[in-house]
């Protein structure tokens, strides 16, 4: 008999208390694991947006540099704007739709156009509820009106 309780082992307290510890360090894992998972999943669609809205926006650079506008560069923008609004696109399944406007700075003679691409897309939160997200990218163009070349810094004479 003696023997017996001479042996060192663990308690049915101790066990427990252990399993305990471990659980809950398991449970913390998953959580942080399923947390950073979902992260990564937004922030792709939203890199997914990034890319439509810069591609959108050099489309309309790649436009206004080989089209010359017909009836001024207020009329020019107006048809820009309305060609590069587009519902429904969809990348990789995930549908976003483009909203874009053209504007003349008033500040510069109406030489500079401002031009503003909204992509919009519907995410879907933990609790199955759908929020409105937005990416919006900016960029200006315009041509320089009356620059001549003995004013373009080289000295003449």
């Amino acid at each position: 008999m003696r023997q017996l309780r001479s042996q060192k082992g663990l308690t049915l307290l101790e066990t427990l208390i252990a399993s305990f510890l471990l659980l809950f360090i398991l449970l913390s894992m998953i959580t942080a694991y399923s947390f950073g998972r979902l992260s990564l999943e937004r922030e792709e669609v939203k890199r997914k947006a990034t890319a439509v809205c810069q591609n959108r926006l050099e489309t309309v650079k790649v436009r206004y540099a080989r089209q010359r506008p017909q009836g001024g560069d207020a009329a020019w923008a107006n048809i820009i704007a309305s060609q590069i609004d587009t519902t429904g696109i969809v990348v990789d399944g995930k549908t976003f739709d483009i909203v874009s406007s053209v504007t003349v700075d008033s500040q510069t003679d109406q030489k500079l156009k401002v031009i503003t691409v909204n992509v919009n897309w519907t995410a879907k939160r933990n609790n199955n509820t759908s929020v409105a997200r937005t990416v919006r990218g900016t960029t200006s163009i315009g041509r320089i009106i009356g620059a001549s070349p003995s004013s373009s810094g080289q000295k003449t004479g």
